[in-house]
């Protein structure tokens, strides 16, 4: 199970954020959010083929460098959708990424690169040390582990180089166009720079402290590192140099705080009282500056389309101060550059409610028991299915939606 965005911090968090219906400041904006109409979840009939090819990717976790969780110029799957293949596998799963037409997976101490049209598998890789999520930049797959960074070729896992880093931090890794990163802890947290070529360090950023949640996002220039909840700024460094850009965070609170990237904006949710976040990136004015609360105890995790942001808002109603709407938990969706309400839903579980993946013409979130898709402009709900053998990360490549779900992959395809 992968320690960003889980369930099970979540549940931590919200009884952090209890006192969120007795604090806080006025609501910036007032609008009722729309209820959407539940319908249980049907299987649809028929079998799915596997697709000719695979255009598009999903090749690093949130799906591009500034961790949006959002497929760019994909439909995604807008009819529901029915079991394509499986494969099982030898150990706990990590988190797929998907890019080249090949899904690439940990389970334990082996890397897994299965064909993403069909389950066959392509190739394996021992490693030592537990493997986290891989990442998937050009031709190279980068694996941490509880040791080290690996990479690897991506046609056929021929090692590439290899960088010891016996303290980074679990979840402390990031992998971009512009470079390797990893966050270390201990007496001398730093955030360290890895050269794509050979792995040899680049630079390293001593930090204040480390952060809270061990998260990392990018710009085209530049890689932040998350420094904890409650507003708290992220550390935002410049790629080449590791030199600190805007302003430098103070001492972070405690509370888990995963946050992503868009335009100059930095996107986050915060407790007291529960609101979600738009602030310009350290070192700019020029991004979106909003904040919108959402009356209840507490929120869950963010995304990103093209003009609204997603909020999965898991916790009990709370009382609303001044003319504040009366929320529900749900799914809320905000736009992206005003914070403005566009709509919400209470057709989801939300307290056992995933991270929604966001595509072009989808919203897809998963919960304990279902997989629900909701149109992003309106939130017309398009479909349920049961979802009893998906955890709560999914990621989209065209129309198929894969899953890990104990030592077993999956793949699910409109028939």
């Amino acid at each position: 199970m992968p320690s960003h965005w889980s369930r099970r911090t979540l549940l931590a968090s919200l009884s952090t954020a209890a006192l969120a219906g007795c604090v806080g400041d006025d609501p910036t904006r007032s609008a009722t959010p729309t209820g959407q109409s539940s319908s249980a979840p049907t299987t649809p009939q028929g079998t799915p083929d596997p697709p000719d090819s695979l255009d598009s990717a999903w090749p690093v976790p949130g799906a591009e460098s500034g961790r949006s969780n959002y497929a760019a110029g994909v439909a995604g799957p807008t009819e529901p959708v029915a079991e394509l293949w499986t494969t099982e596998l030898n150990g706990s799963l990590t988190d797929p990424v998907v890019a080249s037409e090949t899904l690439y997976v940990g389970a334990g101490e082996v890397l897994h690169a299965l064909n993403a049209r069909t389950g066959d598998e392509r190739w394996t890789r021992s490693l030592s040390g537990t493997t986290e999520t891989p990442w998937v930049v050009g031709e190279s797959v980068y694996v941490p582990t509880s040791e080290a960074v690996v990479a690897l070729a991506t046609d056929d896992g021929a090692e590439q180089w290899q960088a010891d880093l016996p303290s980074k931090a679990d979840g402390g890794f990031f992998a971009t166009d512009h470079g390797v990163y990893a966050l270390t802890e201990g007496d001398e947290p730093a955030a360290v720079a890895l050269d794509h070529s050979d792995g040899g360090e680049r630079w390293r950023t001593p930090l204040t402290r480390g952060p809270s949640t061990a998260h990392l996002f990018a710009s085209d220039d530049s890689v932040f590192v998350s420094s904890g909840g409650s507003g708290s700024t992220p550390w935002r460094l410049t790629a080449d140099t590791g030199d600190i850009v805007g302003e430098k965070p103070g001492i972070a609170t405690d509370s888990p705080n995963p946050r992503f990237y868009r335009d100059e904006t930095v996107f986050s949710r915060d407790f007291l009282p529960a609101a979600v976040d738009a602030r310009p990136a350290p070192g700019t004015d020029s991004g979106s500056q909003w904040r919108e609360h959402i009356w209840v105890t507490g929120l869950g995790p963010l995304s990103a389309g093209a003009d609204h942001l997603y909020c999965v808002a898991p916790g009990d109603s709370v009382e609303p101060r001044g003319d504040g709407p009366d929320d529900s938990p749900g799914l809320y969706a905000l736009g992206l550059t005003d914070g403005s309400r566009a709509w919400s839903t209470t057709d989801i579980d939300a307290a056992t409610a995933g991270r929604p993946v966001v595509t072009d013409a989808a919203v897809i979130v998963p919960t304990a028991d279902t997989l629900h898709c909701f149109d992003p402009a309106d939130g017309t709900q398009r479909w349920t299915v049961p979802g009893d053998d998906i955890d709560e990360t999914v990621i989209v490549v065209e129309d198929l939606v894969y899953a890990t779900d104990g030592e077993t992959v999956r793949a699910f395809r409109p028939p």
